[in-house]
């Protein structure tokens, strides 16, 4: 087996989803390089654009096999991403959402999942989250995790659903975990922010705490929270479009109805990567209020039901990965 080093970007998802894979080769056996000049393959997990600074600054590992970890969350690639992956030998991507993108321009892409881990639940952290949430047994919670600033998550959309369906149960809440630079939702009564910087752990315990996990996102090349919730074994409601298809189906979460449209003007100036030819879903709102609804009246899963959903996500946990990332070094 090859000596591999893997390179990990910065951006909070991209670096989850890298230290997870490092996990998983880890207990593969994989055998994984301090340095990248001690490695037969290097793995560059970090947005396209950045690929020429890294070998810029790294000039030893051109002379490796490269393979770039890369995704994107539309139908079609940007071209500042095509000059930048010429210079791998191979392209690994989360879903196959994700891979037809890079394929309409690169031959060799592979479809390696992301890992969907089971982390420890501490007492502690369970208290720290109870008390930001000020939490309620009794109460019935939807929670989101996302950069609310980014348009693609369309945050706006999803406090408005969960406002016209809920405004007045006194017994349901939205937590809204942001991380990045957060918005201001004091002023929304029933929705619960959560702004802090929390260890995984804390995530963990936020997803255990909480009853459905809901994205009205416009589009993802995988989704990590949902997929997370769903390893949980809560239930999800989500866009029923993109790369969170890949694990989400109508037997063990709720897809949304959507409509295909070209994605927004403030998406493309605030990330000059997205054009107006590319395209996104917008969520039904009507029917993602009404998944809410039934996914509320429902209440709680049950134990075998929760069970159930976390199985579903067999497919995903760091063995079955490993599986693939040893045949993909093969």
């Amino acid at each position: 087996m090859k000596t591999v080093y893997y390179h990990l970007s910065p951006y909070i998802s991209h670096r989850a989803a890298g230290q997870a894979y490092r996990r998983a080769m880890l207990q593969a056996g994989i055998l994984l390089a301090d340095r990248p000049e001690d490695a037969d393959v290097v793995i560059l997990h970090d947005a396209p654009v950045n690929l020429p600074a890294i070998l810029k600054a790294l000039p030893v590992i051109r002379k490796k096999e490269l393979i770039a970890y890369s995704v994107w969350e539309t139908d079609i690639l940007p071209d500042a991403y095509v000059e930048p992956l010429s210079m791998v030998d191979a392209i690994w991507t989360c879903s196959a959402f994700s891979r037809a993108a890079f394929h309409s321009r690169f031959e060799n892409v592979s479809v390696v999942p992301h890992i969907v881990e089971e982390t420890s639940l501490l007492p502690d952290d369970v208290s720290k989250v109870k008390e930001m949430i000020t939490y309620d047994p009794d109460a019935y919670y939807f929670y989101t995790i996302m950069d609310s600033l980014n348009p693609r998550k369309n945050l706006t959309a999803l406090l408005d659903i969960f406002m016209k369906n809920f405004l007045h149960d006194p017994d349901v809440f939205l937590v809204v975990k942001q991380y990045r630079t957060p918005v201001d939702l004091s002023g929304l009564k029933k929705v619960i922010p959560v702004n802090a910087s929390l260890t995984d752990s804390q995530i963990s315990a936020l997803h255990h705490l909480c009853h459905c996990y809901v994205s009205a996102h416009h589009c993802e090349a995988w989704g990590l929270p949902l997929s997370d919730a769903l390893g949980t074994g809560n239930a999800v409601i989500a866009t029923g479009y993109s790369g969170n298809m890949t694990f989400m189906n109508r037997d063990n979460s709720y897809p949304a109805d959507f409509t295909l449209t070209t994605v927004s003007q403030d998406m493309c100036r605030r990330i000059p990567l997205f054009t107006p030819a590319m395209h996104w879903a917008d969520p039904d709102p009507g029917h993602f209020g009404h998944l809410m609804r039934k996914v509320r009246g429902m209440g709680s899963p049950r134990p075998g039901e929760r069970r159930l959903i976390a199985e579903s996500m067999r497919p995903f946990r760091p063995a079955a990965v490993a599986d693939i990332l040893r045949e993909r070094l093969r």
